[in-house]
């Protein structure tokens, strides 16, 4: 199995790791196995497995022409995968303006476009500007996204806007659905129709995973059993349910 992720740098370099994972039985490559049940429990066992890595440098390629960049460079921005395109939200973006360094956070969506041989327009692609959509969920970092596995929809939970320097910004709560297809943000709702959040308050550097076509595993940090679910609704995804986890 290899497997490819992108990685932005303030050095103005991307770099692709590609990870290459070798199971010793040949098995399918996975961090858990069910294992067979015994005669006092069903457990998951883990796979052994042996881990490869290396580093490319996509502008050591023999392009005719180098791949483009997020510009200007940024951090605390939150990359994924979706609908078969990498995809890479908000963040603090950094230039310097009359050898002033500035700092802003931002809402803007770009398209990592892969290499090909026959393609001299390949690298980063913006594809909404920011300020540019009225649906967007607005500027922010330490904020999570997931991709829901089988769907072009992929999900932005919470975060923090630093707004004007020496404010302390604010946490948000907010949930909003980018459809990787058309592009379009959305904001779900729930099954009594009103606009979603998330349920423990507002909350930031916090860690969320899909973990089926149709559930969000999300951890808020506060405390080891503040673990939620949330379910999508409707074929669409446009309604959504929030359930706390049970946590051992």
């Amino acid at each position: 199995l290899i497997a490819k992720c992108s990685i932005l740098s303030s050095s103005s370099m991307i770099l692709f790791l590609i990870a290459t994972s070798l199971a010793a039985s040949g098995a399918p490559v996975s961090a858990f196995a069910t294992a067979a049940p015994s005669s006092s429990s069903s457990r998951l066992s883990p796979i052994k497995a042996a881990y490869s890595a290396d580093w490319i440098d996509l502008q050591s390629l023999d392009s005719s022409s180098p791949p483009g960049l997020i510009q200007p460079p940024r951090s605390g921005a939150n990359t994924i995968s979706c609908g078969g395109k990498i995809l890479t939200f908000a963040g603090y973006a950094e230039e310097v303006i009359d050898a002033t360094v500035e700092r802003y956070v931002v809402d803007d969506l770009w398209e990592f476009v892969p290499y090909q041989e026959d393609n001299s327009e390949w690298g980063w692609k913006q594809r909404i500007a920011a300020g540019q959509d009225d649906a967007s969920p607005g500027p922010r970092l330490a904020f999570v996204m997931a991709g829901l596995p089988s769907s072009s929809n992929a999900c932005v939970l919470g975060g923090w806007d630093p707004q004007v320097p020496g404010t302390g910004g604010v946490i948000l709560d907010d949930v909003a659905m980018l459809n990787s297809d058309s592009l379009k943000w959305s904001k779900p709702a729930d099954a009594d129709g009103k606009l979603s959040s998330i349920p423990e308050g507002p909350t930031s550097r916090h860690v969320a995973v899909a973990l089926s076509d149709d559930t969000i595993c999300l951890h808020t940090h506060r405390c080891v059993d503040h673990v939620l679910l949330m379910q999508t609704l409707d074929k669409e995804q446009n309604k959504v349910q929030w359930v706390r986890q049970e946590t051992s």
